[in-house]
């Protein structure tokens, strides 16, 4: 098994005492002193004081860089951890995560969920997303929310490999789980596009799912969804590990 870890998105004052200042003491005549600077306005530009960031913020903008590549890099082994106690319970597991975050201003996370997910196990994308949601990313960057669009991780699997199959699969099972699905739906608000993607052993068992979502909406039904679809039956007449993705009603 092979793992692809994260991919990674003065100068001193110098002082002179003159001799004028002190004529006495320089054995010189005395300097006629200049004529003291005319008071500014105080609507004068140039004494307003330095502003380090802009006085209008962004409603969005990027999370800082250097926290994210932080973050990143601390939350790496966090990560595969994650993976491994996953791929403990199935070993055909293998895929990847995509996520997306907000942030506030003060680099507390808004919400986070997977624009795009075929891993394919709901357990592994709520630890990551926990460790993601309980990081603090820092000040945006001239905003006052920010923004990650698109972070992917991911996880290859050469040594025990599902057998891709078509929808055709699970969706007999899922029509008649349909009454489930929208109660999950309606309960979070969520009216997005939602994929599933699914494990399933010999007779059908599931062995794990997970879930791509559209917004914030879709990844507060997940967990609903998870528990809906872990508990119906699916075919698979093989003595394999099936693995399929399919979009729910």
């Amino acid at each position: 098994m092979r793992r692809f870890p994260p991919a990674r998105h003065a100068t001193p004052l110098l002082a002179a005492i003159g001799c004028a200042a002190a004529a006495a003491a320089c054995g010189g005549s005395s300097v006629e002193p200049k004529a003291p600077k005319a008071p500014t306005s105080a609507n004068d530009a140039s004494n307003e004081p330095k502003r380090d960031r802009p006085a209008i913020l962004y409603d969005l903008g990027d999370v800082a860089p250097d926290v994210a590549r932080q973050n990143f890099e601390r939350l790496t082994p966090t990560w595969t951890a994650c993976y491994d106690k996953g791929h403990t319970a199935n070993a055909t597991l293998g895929g990847s995560l995509t996520f997306t975050l907000r942030t506030n201003h003060d680099g507390s996370v808004k919400w986070a969920y997977l624009k795009d997910a075929d891993l394919g196990d709901r357990e592994v994308e709520r630890c990551v997303l926990d460790s993601v949601r309980a990081s603090n990313w820092g000040a945006p960057v001239d905003a006052k929310e920010g923004e990650i669009r698109g972070k992917t991780i991911g996880w290859t699997n050469d040594e025990d490999e599902p057998v891709s199959v078509d929808s055709g699969r699970v969706t007999p099972a899922l029509s008649r789980a349909h009454g489930g699905v929208m109660a999950c739906r309606r309960k979070a608000g969520a009216n997005g596009k939602i994929r599933a993607t699914f494990y399933v052993g010999p007779k059908g068992k599931p062995l794990s799912v997970g879930f791509a979502v559209d917004d914030a909406s879709g990844e507060a039904a997940a967990d609903c969804l998870h528990d809906v679809l872990m508990g119906l039956t699916y075919v698979n007449p093989s003595q394999q590990v099936t693995k399929t993705t399919v979009e729910l009603p």
